[in-house]
């Protein structure tokens, strides 16, 4: 991360995991969108990313994962 603390990271981060997910990179797309989500972005931000890395780990069928993810949020 060249740019540590940056407010426009996360927005960043989920955008670059919008575009892993539509290339089938969903492995990447969702550690990217962990990190947006997690990053102290906005509100709207960590609520779409978190939706979309949910979305990725229900298709998968990985509740632990979806249950892991929400804990170390709150």
């Amino acid at each position: 991360n060249d740019f540590p603390g940056n407010a426009q990271l996360p927005e960043v981060l989920s955008l670059r995991a919008d575009s892993l997910a539509a290339l089938d990179r969903t492995e990447e797309a969702l550690v990217t969108y962990r990190r947006a989500a997690s990053g102290g972005g906005s509100d709207e931000v960590s609520g779409y990313a978190f939706g979309e890395a949910t979305k990725i780990l229900r298709r998968r069928g990985d509740w632990p994962a979806i249950s892991e993810m929400y804990e170390s949020f709150v």
